[in-house]
């Protein structure tokens, strides 16, 4: 049946909270005087609230408060939640049931997170590193206001402010950090500067008449620079600016014997090391 003193609502408005603080003071009422004791149970929807008839607790995930007869309405209570997000609070008695939602925020920042933690990059080339924020209780909290800095000698970052960045290599090899800072919270990645990797697995082939094949390994995204000579160690410059791991040679003269070694060419112009030698004979 209907509880004895009419229906329960809340008597006080929504409120917006900040996570791991009390609210105001929550305020539910019966719509007349209770004709005998009512019970109130409170919950919220959210498994982190918890209430309390006190601002400072103690605190419970769920509470029982009592409407004495003659009276229409308990005593105050608080709610506080670690939770971002919206939790609906609900209080009932027998025979009535109300609903209110609160709104939580994130607390103030408390940490910044630099994805990736480390990256390798090659002298000249560039990495995306994002920030992401969290207060004390790992709610998201932007960090667009970050301001960002690099300790890796000869490197830069740009944009300098914002929630992520991208760090350029300078043409040294180094180690440092990449740090986002916003507040009292800093995150930081790890960063390699290593040199143009070398060529490796070169093999030079007969193709056909009067025609050398080359092929070799080598990270995506390089340009390689090739280099022959009659003789070994005796190589010259034969073709700058190859984007692909193979390249055909066909100028060459039948029954002479020819030696290559191919350097890759890093993003900002640096060369690798030469790969090894190869050699072959043309028909």
């Amino acid at each position: 049946g209907a509880a004895p003193g009419g229906s329960l609502s809340f008597t006080s408005g929504p409120q917006t909270l900040i996570a791991g603080q009390p609210s105001q003071a929550v305020q539910v009422g019966l719509t007349s005087p209770a004709t005998s004791a009512v019970n109130v149970s409170l919950s919220s929807s959210s498994s982190t609230g918890v209430f309390a008839t006190s601002p400072t607790g103690p605190w419970s995930p769920a509470l029982q408060l009592s409407v004495a007869a003659g009276q229409a309405a308990p005593p105050p209570f608080y709610y506080q939640d670690t939770k971002a997000g919206s939790p609906v609070l609900t209080a009932a008695s027998s025979g009535s049931t109300a609903t209110q939602t609160e709104t939580v925020n994130a607390a103030a920042l408390s940490a910044i997170t630099v994805s990736p933690t480390t990256a390798s990059v090659i002298v000249g080339a560039s990495k995306a590193f994002s920030a992401v924020g969290a207060d004390a209780y790992g709610n998201p909290v932007s960090t667009s206001g970050a301001v960002w800095g690099t300790t890796v000698s000869g490197g830069s970052v740009q944009p300098v402010t914002g929630s992520s960045t991208t760090f350029t290599a300078g043409n040294l090899t180094a180690q440092g950090t990449v740090t986002a800072a916003l507040g009292t919270a800093v995150g930081s990645a790890t960063v390699t500067v290593t040199p143009v990797p070398a060529p490796t697995n070169l093999t030079a082939s007969q193709k056909g008449k009067q025609r050398i094949s080359l092929s070799w390994q080598g990270p995506s995204g390089l340009t390689f620079n090739v280099h022959r000579g009659s003789g070994p160690g005796a190589e010259t410059l034969l073709a700058a600016g190859v984007r692909t791991t193979t390249y055909d040679d066909t100028r060459v003269v039948s029954r002479s014997t020819y030696y290559y070694y191919v350097v890759a060419v890093g993003p900002s112009g640096v060369l690798s090391a030469p790969s090894a030698e190869a050699s072959a004979t043309a028909k």
